[in-house]
């Protein structure tokens, strides 16, 4: 199934007018061969995959394409140096370039290493080198499953390690983060290859920015993947005060406390609240101290102090956050007796 999904891909609509040319192909000295130019936009050779398993058994397709009408009908002479053979278990092999303009093979790895597969073609000679690795060498691919996770505390982020040959040897992995926590609270988690090939992982944070996970095996760390987390907004505000009488005093003070909320999740930490005062003279009578950003908790601080000892009467204390297209705001209110 996987070599018919590689060949539908090369699918490729070529504009061809000319008939195929149905002469025989001479034998080309070496020195013929290296000097022909080849134009990697016109002819190109595709592997279905850099790395392929050194199992003797599975079959890994290798596609020579070329864009030149001429080319079409003609024998391509396919070789290879290196750890694989061809389907007939040779390391040649030969077939016609179709009337897509495509020709394909297939290779199997039989022991670790490096192979160049080369395809010749009149004077063009064109190469890929592949590797090898046997069913003992695992080998391990990380991947972003899901990204741009609102920093809630609540959405997950996906993260994939894909055992590309396991075998009974690899049986566990382990995703470490930086910043946010796994699905079972911690910042690292480690799961059992034994019943799927892929490891999923699931990871959330309160934090807008990028977690670094890196995916190890036996204590090697084998990849690394970022997931970036991206601001989850308030949906309200409500302020609260540690008093609702302040004496007349210079510099008395009340403790100022915006509860930032969404309705699923958390608001990511480190939204910036203001922090001001009103009366109904439309006047300031005091000053803010000590402002705080938003917490994971979605709280931010700050203190009110007096500072016009003439005013008594009532004081609007008040709290706003810019989000998108939309600002939040929050107010309480104290008195200054007289």
């Amino acid at each position: 199934m996987k070599s018919r999904t590689f060949l539908s891909t090369l699918a490729i609509v070529l504009l061809l007018g000319t008939s195929p040319s149905c002469e025989k192909e001479k034998d080309l000295s070496t020195s013929d061969i290296d000097t022909a130019f080849v134009d990697s936009n016109r002819i190109s050779l595709v592997v279905e995959s850099q790395t392929i398993p050194g199992d003797g058994k599975s079959l890994s397709a290798i596609s020579l394409i070329s864009k030149y009408s001429e080319d079409l009908g003609k024998t391509i002479y396919f070789s290879t140096t290196g750890p694989v053979v061809f389907e007939n278990n040779s390391d040649t092999i030969s077939t016609i370039l179709e009337t897509n303009g495509v020709a394909t093979i297939y290779i199997k790895g039989i022991s670790d290493g490096t192979a160049v597969v080369s395809a010749r073609i009149g004077k063009r000679k064109l190469s890929q080198k592949i590797k090898v690795v046997s069913s003992k060498t695992p080998e391990i691919r990380v991947i972003r499953l899901s990204d741009n996770i609102l920093a809630d505390n609540y959405s997950y982020g996906i993260i994939g390690a894909v055992f590309l040959y396991p075998d009974s040897s690899a049986k566990q992995i382990t995703f470490t983060t930086d910043r946010g926590f796994f699905h079972n609270g911690s910042k690292t988690y480690t799961a059992n290859t034994i019943d799927s090939d892929t490891v999923k992982a699931f990871i959330r944070s309160s934090e807008a920015e990028s977690s670094n996970i890196s995916v190890s095996v036996t204590g090697k760390i084998i990849g690394n993947v970022l997931v970036n987390f991206i601001n989850a907004f308030p949906e309200e505000l409500t302020l609260e005060s540690s008093t609702g009488f302040l004496p007349r005093t210079l510099n008395s003070k009340v403790i100022l406390t915006a509860h930032l909320t969404r309705d699923k999740g958390m608001v990511s930490s480190g939204q910036k609240v203001y922090f001001y005062d009103s009366t109904d003279v439309n006047t300031s009578v005091g000053i803010i101290l000590n402002s705080t950003l938003s917490n994971e908790n979605g709280i931010a601080s700050g203190t009110y102090a007096l500072q016009d000892t003439s005013y008594s009467g009532m004081v609007y204390l008040k709290a706003f956050v810019n989000i998108p297209s939309k600002r939040l705001i929050g107010t309480t209110k104290i008195i200054i007796p007289k």
